[in-house]
């Protein structure tokens, strides 16, 4: 059979079963309109190619891990700051470690939390530093960033207040301010 297309001809053969052979006898028109609306249709709005398919599918997991990854970071600094308040409040006695030591005890409880959190410690401390950063990143200002640091280092509002030469009362406040930024942000729930 030959057809022209575009000044080029195309010879087919086709073996098809007798049922077949006999619905294009008896449908043949109504096979190949179908046929037309369903090229028409595909010319309309084809469908996207693979390379397309397969780089929206990467962006959705990069996204799920992300959000994953930020779910994470953000329960464990939680548990992280509510162990480190319970450790260090002044019922238990204990005196809260300096600099070197204080990164030493916040890596053994990151250990001990990490399967609470249900992933590994090496992500798990990830995770919590991924998220302190993206909270970071959300105070504009250089005072309240400080702030945020002091209050992450478990510092109370009191210390806080010693060491950057202002009210208890002002520190409050501007944690306040920067949680409410956070929620607003949808990152401190």
């Amino acid at each position: 059979m030959g057809r022209r297309l575009s000044g080029q001809t195309v010879s087919i053969t086709v073996d098809v079963p007798i049922e077949v052979a006999r619905y294009v006898a008896v449908h043949g028109n109504t096979f190949i309109a179908a046929a037309k609306r369903a090229l028409a249709d595909f010319e309309r709005d084809p469908p996207p190619d693979q390379a397309e398919i397969d780089r929206l599918q990467r962006e959705q997991e990069s996204a799920e891990v992300l959000a994953r990854l930020t779910r994470i970071g953000r329960l464990g600094n939680r548990q992280l700051r509510h162990l480190e308040a319970e450790t260090f409040s002044a019922e238990s006695g204990v005196d809260r470690p300096k600099a070197a030591a204080l990164q030493t005890w916040k890596q053994q409880a990151i250990r001990e939390l990490a399967p609470a959190l249900g992933v590994e410690c090496f992500y798990a401390e990830m995770a919590i530093s991924k998220f302190r950063k993206q909270l970071q990143r959300r105070i504009k200002c250089r005072r309240g960033r400080e702030l945020y640091r002091d209050f992450l280092d478990g510092l109370s509002n009191k210390q806080i207040a010693e060491r950057k030469r202002c009210s208890i009362a002002s520190v409050a406040q501007r944690l306040a301010e920067v949680r409410q930024a956070w929620r607003d942000d949808g990152a401190w729930t």
